[in-house]
């Protein structure tokens, strides 16, 4: 059993590992307001996310807010253009508590996160996270940020509208969980880890909720930054390979299987 446990999962994170595994930025990532953030993945080599997005989100594990989507269009199967950079935005509160989301139309259901990394003040100025404990007791910090302006926010794609991430999202209220979903990961969901930190694939079954959203004021796209090449891709940072997709049986019994042996 154990043999046949070990080998499921390896089969299930082995159909994860060509998607466009995020890079940077890391744990150790700090970006002022104002200033270009930017973002790097590695090349996907499934060739399906041709139309790739990239939202700003907040929140907790298990409810993660949408803050704005920052591009879409990214055509993330090519080598010459795996880095992205924009103007960081103005949010409140300046703090390590925001993380990018990476999805695609071609597989809704399979998302991919950086770590958390922190967005300070024009000057450089931040604060501690407000909280320090996930709901599951992880001792990962986290908070809720938010635009300054929500009249700039831009909503997620629609074809999130599943995952309850459609309709844009820059204040954080909590709600009841939506589904139940398999999570195969690099290492945790969005983490404030310290740079170099290991992230060994493993599987964890649990229930996503992301929070419900504010309404949008606008539906236009994402164009305030840029694609180009990018120099080799820092894998020695904390980012998180995280695919989500509908549960089913086998791979449940397997994610509680390696949760029961303490795995993660």
């Amino acid at each position: 059993m154990l043999a046949l446990g070990f080998a499921v999962v390896a089969g299930a994170v082995a159909g994860v590992v060509a998607a466009p595994n995020p890079t940077e930025p890391s744990g150790a990532s700090v970006f002022n307001i104002g200033s270009q953030c930017t973002i790097k993945w590695d090349v996907d080599a499934t060739g399906s996310w041709k139309d790739m997005s990239i939202q700003l989100m907040t929140g907790d594990n298990w409810n993660m807010i949408p803050i704005t989507t920052i591009a879409q269009g990214i055509d993330a199967t090519d080598a010459t253009k795996n880095t992205y950079s924009y103007t960081c935005p103005e949010v409140t509160p300046t703090s390590t508590i925001y993380f990018y989301q990476f999805s695609s139309p071609s597989d809704p259901k399979n998302l991919l996160w950086t770590t958390r990394w922190t967005l300070a003040s024009a000057d450089g100025q931040t604060t501690p996270p407000t909280e320090s404990t996930q709901p599951n007791g992880d001792k990962i910090p986290w908070g809720k940020g938010a635009l300054v302006d929500p009249s700039t926010a831009v909503p997620p794609p629609a074809y999130l509208s599943g995952n309850n991430q459609a309709g844009g999202s820059t204040n954080a209220t909590s709600s009841a969980p939506v589904t139940t979903v398999t999570s195969i990961t690099g290492g945790t969901p969005p983490a404030t880890t310290a740079p170099g930190a290991s992230s060994n694939p493993l599987v964890v079954t649990s229930t996503v909720s992301p929070s419900t959203r504010s309404t949008s004021s606008s539906e236009r796209a994402a164009t305030t930054g840029t694609a180009s090449a990018s120099a080799a891709a820092n894998n020695q940072t904390a980012s998180v390979n995280g695919a989500l997709t509908n549960g089913v049986s086998g791979i449940t019994l397997v994610g509680a299987f390696v949760a029961a042996l303490g795995l993660f």
